[in-house]
């Protein structure tokens, strides 16, 4: 799987990221020239720009909804947080803290991004959907 949502983002093919992930994921690099300008301020390299997302399984879906407690707006970070696999050379899962920094370092623009490949990468197929819903009958 390696599509782009439309917004700019290059896949990437770097060696020092992660092989170990066996759920569908794609790689992504931010455009540098939108990224927050307190990005390397907040020590984050280059390489940093490039994250490796991936599907979500149910019992990260399940650790998500129980931290958010019934909270969206968390529940959404949460998940989105799940799917950030690696950032540049580091993991994205066994670093929690580092990984909110970078969040935050990333800027708007940057979370923007990363959000649009969120959801291209939890979405379905338009053609899925079509027949996902030719195969409804009404009922009476």
């Amino acid at each position: 799987m390696s599509k782009d949502p439309g917004l700019g983002l290059s896949n990437s093919n770097l060696s020092s990221l992660r092989t170990d992930v066996d759920r569908p994921h794609v790689e992504y690099t931010l455009p540098e020239n939108k990224i927050s300008r307190f990005f390397q301020q907040q020590g984050f390299e280059k390489e940093d720009l490039t994250f490796r997302m991936i599907e979500i399984s149910p019992a990260q879906q399940d650790r998500a909804a129980k931290t958010a407690n019934n909270n969206p707006s968390v529940l959404s970070r949460e998940l989105l947080f799940a799917s950030l696999w690696q950032v540049g050379s580091w993991s994205g899962r066994d670093n929690r803290d580092k990984l909110a920094k970078w969040w935050e370092a990333i800027g708007t623009k940057g979370r923007r991004y990363v959000e649009a490949a969120f959801m291209e990468m939890q979405s379905v197929e338009e053609a899925d959907v079509e027949s996902f819903l030719a195969s409804g009958r009404a009922k009476s």
